[in-house]
């Protein structure tokens, strides 16, 4: 069989490898089948890139069941596999017995609102997976919520890469409404989606974990204009207030009138410290 090489040296020995690269080689599911039977109980490899190939649902369910039994490994790359909705299903249903699978990136996979359903699922009960690409998927909002969903009791998940999806500002509001009961994503990716109302949304953000939204280099532009034209204007109510009230009370109402993009200044815009900007 064709591209095959790389996985019959890894059969002939695999107690060698801790780390295989199997990526762009055209491999169909049946090229994989020896490959995903030895996985379930090989107890070395770690780290499995299988991009750019194309074992589709019946790839991924033999894989899925593969990572069911299997212990070692803590990275997979199925990055454009053709897995679709069925084989992100049989993936997220292994989710929630692996302990030790950490990161899983499902990109340009097809896999649709059922499929991100299917893995929010798996988000309630796993307690491992830390980074999980599904970028490039047509997911909508009916995905976006179910994530929402599966992030607001999820206490592993840091990073989860959304972009190139077909989000609208539905779906967005809802995943800020997930983070408000996780406390562990820090990353979040949503560019290149069809949000719009970003000002409701950073609203609806500014109280989560978040460290790093993309929302695409307009809007990260739209965010900090924002933050300029509040601070603007905040420092133009100070100098009319000054003669009228108490110091304190002032900082209060500034603090109050500038609201959530202050909050979130150091991680949207980068900009002075509250403090800083109080004192000018």
């Amino acid at each position: 069989m064709k591209n095959t090489r790389d996985i019959q040296e890894f059969l002939a020995n695999p107690r060698d490898y801790n780390k295989l690269y199997l990526g762009y080689k055209n491999l169909t599911e049946a090229e994989c089948t020896e490959l995903f039977v030895i996985l379930e109980n090989n107890t070395t490899l770690t780290y499995l890139d299988l991009d750019s190939n194309q074992i589709g649902a019946k790839g991924a369910e033999a894989l899925a069941k593969a990572l069911h039994g299997n212990t070692t490994l803590m990275e997979l790359n199925l990055d454009s596999n053709q897995i679709g909705a069925k084989g992100a299903e049989a993936l997220a249903k292994a989710l929630h017995g692996n302990t030790t699978l950490t990161e899983l990136n499902l990109a340009l996979n097809k896999i649709g609102d059922s499929g991100a359903a299917a893995l929010a699922k798996a988000l309630h009960s796993n307690t491992t997976l830390t980074n999980l690409g599904l970028s490039l998927n047509k997911i909508g909002d009916e995905g976006a919520a179910a994530l929402a969903e599966g992030l607001h009791g999820n206490t592993a998940l840091t990073e989860l890469d959304l972009a190139y999806n077909q989000i609208e500002v539905d779906g967005a509001a809802a995943l800020a409404n997930g983070l408000h009961g996780n406390t562990t994503l820090t990353k979040l990716f949503l560019y290149n989606n069809l949000i719009g109302g970003i000002a409701a949304l950073t609203t609806a953000l500014a109280s989560t974990k978040l460290k790093e939204l993309s929302l695409g280099a307009d809007v990260d532009a739209f965010l900090s204009n924002a933050q300029d034209a509040h601070e603007k204007v905040s420092k133009e109510v100070i100098e009319v207030l000054k003669p009228h009230i108490h110091p304190l009370t002032l900082d209060v109402m500034v603090v109050g009138y500038i609201g959530h993009l202050l909050d979130m200044q150091s991680e949207l815009a980068g900009d002075a410290p509250l403090d800083d900007a109080l004192q000018e």
